[in-house]
């Protein structure tokens, strides 16, 4: 499951995985329509056109093994989706890009530590969670105003 596909960059890597089924959810208007237009003939694809702490993401998760998301969303809508993905039964794994600090908060471990929060105790909870790496502002147009990072969280 791909949460924010965008232009479909990185959904164009994950279909040369070769997965079985992609589900990608996209809530603007504009940008799910050019994804339909570029995937329509790829049947591995289904585009859900919605706001992913709308959708039922129970009912799409819930799939013959294990389902792994990926996600590319605001920053500010971060704490609410891991919120709702984590607990869910079929989902292996959460692979987040996110702001570089809030990734540090999200994967640390250690209770006492400046980065360590309450979403931090959540997301351990449900997972092992692991900051993998960071990305430069300036690999982003237009680049935001802080940097990135990739987090992940494996069941």
């Amino acid at each position: 499951m791909e949460i924010g596909p965008g232009t479909g960059n990185l959904t164009r890597h994950i279909l040369r995985c070769e997965p079985k089924l992609l589900i990608a959810i996209e809530k603007d208007d504009k940008l799910a329509a050019e994804l339909q237009r570029d995937f329509s003939q790829d049947a591995r694809l289904r585009l859900v056109h919605a706001d992913a702490l709308e959708v039922d993401l129970v009912a799409l998760t819930m799939l013959p093994g294990h389902v792994k998301v990926v996600a590319n969303v605001p920053f500010n809508i971060t704490t609410d989706l891991l919120r709702i993905l984590l607990p869910l039964p079929n989902v292996a794994s959460v692979h987040l890009m996110l702001q570089a600090e809030a990734a540090v908060r999200l994967t640390s471990t250690a209770a006492g530590d400046s980065a360590y929060r309450a979403i931090s105790l959540f997301v351990a909870f449900y997972s092992v969670p692991a900051y993998c790496f960071m990305i430069d502002r300036r690999h982003f147009w237009p680049p935001p105003g802080v940097d990135a990072a990739l987090a992940q969280g494996r069941a």
